[in-house]
């Protein structure tokens, strides 16, 4: 169960590498999960969600975890230079990611840095 992952809060002394590769191993289970009949229609956006595209609303609370889990990971710092390395190291995430080929990975990422909290932080950045 995804929901036994426990993941550290402060992000300025991430493993970035071992997190990335983590995470997309994890990622790629659920993602496996997915079978093409929960596709057709986007069953995932009406009534019944969960009986029909349980794997995809399953994998969608995944995604809008991790992404939490990634702002509470740099808002939990408690120096701008702590903020500032936790957020590097978020981006150095997203490329990792990528290097890895998991573009679901790049998108937390990305919707991590477009969040309202984190775009505040206007000394972090």
């Amino acid at each position: 169960s995804d929901s036994s992952v426990q993941i550290p809060t402060g992000f300025s002394k991430l493993n970035v590498d071992m997190m990335a590769q983590q995470l997309t191993l994890l990622e790629f289970e659920l993602i496996c999960k997915i079978r093409p009949n929960e596709l057709i229609n986007q069953a995932w956006n009406k009534d019944g969600k969960e009986k029909f595209a349980p794997n995809i609303v399953n994998y969608t609370a995944w995604f809008n975890r991790i992404v939490k889990i990634f702002v509470v990971g740099i808002l939990s710092e408690e120096t701008v230079i702590d903020r500032s390395q936790a957020l590097i190291n978020v981006i150095n995430l997203g490329a990792k990611f990528r290097s890895l080929g998991n573009y679901f990975g790049v998108f937390e990422v990305v919707s991590c840095l477009v969040s309202a909290p984190i775009d505040r932080l206007k000394m972090t950045w």
